[in-house]
């Protein structure tokens, strides 16, 4: 492991890393000052549950970006992490691999997280595994900015996805047993939102009321036309449409 800025680790670092370590992870670590710790942790085929991991982590000051690589641990986990209610108190960047086929959202006491991002394992590499199913009351995580759902066997977006009134920025990526988009129309904050290999044949319709939209990215779909309704995002300053193969053809309203 490489020290940022080959710059000595504290002891109580090296510590963490030490009992990290012990119980089967491995990790890595960079700092931002004294008060910002930026945390890699990866599962192996040695490492212990959860609960032991959680507790190691959740006391370490100045842990704001964290990255939970679980795939190696989590194959026979029934609920995210175990379902462990995962306590950071000055989190703002949350990254996790988790094969676990429920999320429920409850479990994160993160007050402060402003970036979420989950991901499960793609189709062809092994069997598709990771979330299938959100529960909880997305409206606590009112600080959250960011959303990003990659790699997951989701089959539907749960209704409470709009609860999240602070969302700035959405992504979902790579859900291809997606079926009917679920609207999101209650997200007022929305700026940028990207559909990335979704098995969509057309734009849904409630998307033309998301007038405020900044940034909007419909890419590798199987999108076969795009409606003169997209003049209706009268606010939109990018319109990305990568790898459609099947779009042959703008509307004359672009």
């Amino acid at each position: 492991m490489k020290w940022f800025r080959r710059m000595k680790l504290p002891p109580s670092v090296v510590k963490l890393q030490e009992e990290l370590k012990a119980i089967g992870y491995k990790s890595k670590v960079k700092l931002f000052g004294e008060e910002n710790m930026q945390l890699w942790v990866m599962a192996t085929k040695r490492s212990e549950g959860y609960t032991k991991l959680l507790e190691l982590l959740e006391p370490v000051e100045g842990l704001k970006y964290l990255n939970l690589d679980l795939e190696k641990a989590s194959a026979g986990s029934e609920w995210f992490l175990d379902g462990n209610e995962i306590r950071f108190e000055q989190l703002s960047h949350l990254f996790v691999t988790d094969l676990s086929p429920n999320l429920d959202t409850d479990q994160l006491k993160c007050p402060g997280l402003k970036r979420l991002r989950v991901y499960g394992v793609p189709m062809g590499l092994r069997n598709h595994r990771g979330i299938k199913e959100f529960h909880g009351d997305f409206s606590r995580l009112n600080s959250l900015r960011t959303l990003e759902l990659v790699t997951l066997p989701l089959t539907e977006l749960p209704q409470e996805l709009s609860n999240l009134r602070g969302l700035e920025f959405l992504t979902i990526s790579n859900l291809v047993n997606l079926g009917l988009l679920t609207p999101l129309t209650g997200l007022r904050n929305l700026q940028s939102l990207d559909f990335i290999q979704l098995p969509i044949r057309k734009v849904p319709d409630w998307l033309f009321e998301m007038n405020w939209l900044r940034f909007l990215h419909i890419g590798s779909t199987s999108l076969e036309q795009l409606p003169d309704d997209i003049e209706k995002l009268e606010r939109l300053e990018i319109l990305s449409l990568t790898d459609n193969w099947h779009l042959k053809s703008l509307p004359d309203t672009i």
